[in-house]
Parts: C-alpha cells; structure tokens; sequence
C-alpha cells in the first residue's frame, strides 16, 4: 500500500519506505516509546512503537536513520501529535529498492 492512500478507515497496512526522523522516549516502566517517519515517496508517516528494555537493543542495533523497512501496523489517529500514525506490530528490514530509468538519446 502506498502511504498516500492510507486515511482514518485504512485499518491495518502494510507499507514499505525509508526511515527517517527517528526518536526514543523513555516512559514509565522501564519502557521505551519509539517513533519514527518514514516515506515511500509518495508521501510519508509516523510509526510508533513500545518497546520493554529487552526488546530496545535488538531495535537499536538494527533499525537505524537511512534503514529501508517494511512494516505492518495498526492505523490510528494519535491524539498527542494530532496525526494518523501507524502502530507497528512487525517490522521486515529490506534491501533499498534501486529505480532504474532509461533514457533514449538521439546520436
């Protein structure tokens, strides 16, 4: 799905993009919240995601600004930054996709 298409009824999607923006808040409970945009070039969006101690390492190491990633998550209106966001429930870390664009020169 592109991230241009997603709106309030969207449910739950699957996008692919480029990471950027990210974010860690520490919030009660020894947990983390992360969030991060991410775009497809079509648009882009905010993931957001709780993390218990254990699982932040693992998200740390390999998750990082410039990670090209498919995620699955719930779409919802987040009240805090006014936005739809998505809420991750799983994360893919993908090879970037490279475009390749011919051009015809006259010679």
């Amino acid at each position: 799905m592109e991230i241009k298409d997603i709106n309030i009824d969207t449910g739950e999607a699957i996008i692919e993009g480029e990471i950027f923006h990210l974010e860690t808040r520490e919030i009660k409970g020894n947990r983390k919240l992360i969030s991060f945009n991410m775009t497809d070039t079509t648009d882009s969006m905010t993931v957001k995601v709780f993390l218990r101690e254990g699982q932040y390492e693992d998200f740390e190491t390999n998750i990082k600004e410039g990670s090209y990633i498919r995620v699955l998550g719930d779409i919802v209106y987040d009240n805090y930054s006014n936005h739809l966001v998505l809420m991750l429930k799983s994360l893919i870390q993908l090879e970037k996709k490279r475009e390749w664009i011919t051009i015809k020169i006259r010679g």
